[in-house]
C-alpha cells in the first residue's frame, strides 16, 4: 500500500452559539480548520485534520499550517502509511518544528492503519479501557447567573464536568467562580480555566476571594514559572496546558510537582503518534490527563476518543468532544456524546464516514489523481458513496 495522493481543504466552522470568548478580550467567531485526505494506491481513504484557534492563542494558526502541508504533501507520496513511523520521519527531514501542522498526516495515517487491518484505531493505541469516557462542558464568560445556568443547562444533559472560563477581572472572576463552585453536586467536577491571563499576583487574590471552595485550577499564568509560584501556595489541584508543549516540559512539571493534571492536547504533539507517546509516559509517571485539542470537526472528535477511550480510567479526567460547538458537519465520526460521556465505536480506523461535497474542492492537491473510491472491509459505504 502507498500514498498516492493527498488534497488539502480549507473548512469554516462557524460556532453554534456565536462569538467565543478567551481570557484577555479574544474572540472569534469561528473556527478555520484544514482537513487533509490521504489516498492510497488501492483506494483506501484516510482524513486528518489541525483546527487552531486562530493565531492568537498557541503558536499554530490556519495559514501556516497550510503552508508546511504544502512542504510535506510531496515528500511523503509513495510511502506506506501503514509505516506511520517512516512517514513521520520523512516529514521531519522536510520541515523542522511545526508539529501542530504535521498531526493531520499522522491522524490520517492512522486512520488508514485501522482501515488496512481492519481494526478501530483504539485497539491499535493499546485496547479499549473503558465502554465510555467522561466528556467536560465549558462556560463561557458572562454575569455569575449566567453560569450557573449554564452548568445547570449542561447538567440536564448529563454532563458533570464543567470547565468555567476565568480571566475578566478579579472581582467578576470571583463572583463567577464562587457561584459556580456553590452550585455544583457532589458528584460533578469544576475546572477553572483562565488560559493564562492571570499575573501572580491577581491568582492570590481570587484564590483567597474563593475562600474554601473546591476546583481544578488550571493554566493560571501565561509563564510556567508562574505557575509553579502560584502552585506552592494552594492545595487546590493544578492543571497545566499551554505551558505543556513537549516531553521536556511535562517531565520538569512532574519533577516539581507542578502538574497535578496535565492536557494533552493531539495537534501540539504532532498527532496521535506524539500524544500517545505522552499519553504512555503520564501513566508510566502517576499524572492524570485530559485528551483534547483545540478545535476541530468530527474528524478531530474520533481521534480524541480513541486516543482517551484506550487510556487508563484512573489517569483520564476526562476529554473533549466538539460535536455541540460548531453550526457545520463534515459527515459522521466514531464517537458520540451519551449523557455527558463520550462513547466509541469499533469501526476500522477512525470510523469516519465523511461527506466529501462538506469539504468543499482542494486548496492543493498532490500525487495521482483519484481512483474510484471502495470502502475498507467492514467500514461501509461513506456518505455519498453507493454501497
Amino acid at each position: 500500500m502507498k500514498i498516492a495522493r493527498m488534497t488539502i481543504h480549507s473548512v469554516a466552522l462557524p460556532f453554534r452559539l456565536g462569538r467565543y470568548t478567551f481570557s484577555g478580550e479574544r474572540e472569534m467567531d469561528g473556527a478555520d480548520s484544514t482537513v487533509i485526505c490521504l489516498e492510497t494506491d488501492c483506494g483506501l481513504r484516510g482524513y486528518g485534520e489541525v483546527c487552531p484557534a486562530g493565531a492568537f492563542y498557541i503558536p499554530q494558526n490556519p495559514e501556516a499550517a497550510r503552508a508546511c502541508l504544502a512542504l510535506l504533501g510531496p515528500k511523503i507520496m509513495g510511502l506506506d502509511p501503514r509505516e506511520i513511523g517512516v512517514v513521520n520521519t520523512a516529514m521531519s527531514k522536510a520541515v523542522s518544528g511545526h508539529d501542530y501542522a504535521k498531526a493531520p498526516i499522522d491522524m490520517a495515517c492512522w486512520d488508514l492503519l485501522g482501515q488496512a487491518t481492519g481494526q478501530p484505531v483504539h485497539r491499535l493505541l493499546g485496547g479499549r479501557r473503558a465502554e465510555s469516557v467522561p466528556a467536560h462542558r465549558a462556560i463561557a464568560f458572562g454575569a455569575p447567573e449566567e453560569a450557573v445556568a449554564t452548568l445547570e443547562a449542561h447538567r440536564a444533559r448529563g454532563f458533570r464536568h464543567f470547565q468555567l472560563k476565568a480571566g475578566c477581572g478579579v472581582k467578576a472572576d470571583i463572583a463567577r467562580i464562587s457561584a459556580v463552585a456553590d452550585a455544583l453536586g457532589e458528584d460533578e467536577v469544576l475546572c477553572v480555566d483562565a488560559n493564562g491571563a492571570w499575573t501572580f499576583h491577581e491568582a492570590m487574590l481570587i484564590l483567597r476571594g474563593t475562600g474554601e471552595r473546591d476546583f481544578i485550577l488550571e493554566e493560571p499564568c501565561a509563564r510556567y514559572e508562574t505557575n509553579r509560584s502560584v502552585r506552592l501556595h494552594t492545595n487546590l489541584p493544578m492543571k497545566l496546558d499551554e505551558s505543556i508543549d513537549d516531553l521536556r516540559s511535562l517531565l520538569k512539571a512532574q519533577e516539581d510537582q507542578t502538574a497535578d493534571i496535565v492536557s494533552i492536547k493531539l495537534s501540539k504533539f504532532g498527532g496521535l503518534t506524539g500524544a500517545r507517546l505522552v499519553r504512555d509516559l503520564c501513566e508510566r509517571l502517576g499524572m492524570v490527563m485530559n485528551i483534547e485539542c483545540v478545535f476541530g470537526s468530527e474528524i478531530t472528535s474520533s481521534a480524541v476518543a480513541h486516543l482517551a477511550i484506550s487510556t487508563a480510567p484512573r489517569h483520564l479526567l476526562n476529554a473533549s468532544h466538539y460535536g455541540d460547538y460548531f453550526d457545520a458537519s463534515l459527515g459522521e465520526g466514531s464517537a458520540r456524546v451519551e449523557g455527558g460521556r463520550i462513547v466509541v465505536d469499533d469501526r476500522p480506523g477512525l470510523g469516519l464516514r465523511i461527506d466529501e461535497a462538506a469539504l468543499g474542492p482542494p486548496l492543493m492537491s498532490f500525487g495521482a489523481e483519484a481512483r474510484p473510491r471502495r470502502a475498507a472491509s467492514g467500514r461501509g459505504a461513506a456518505v455519498g458513496e453507493e454501497a
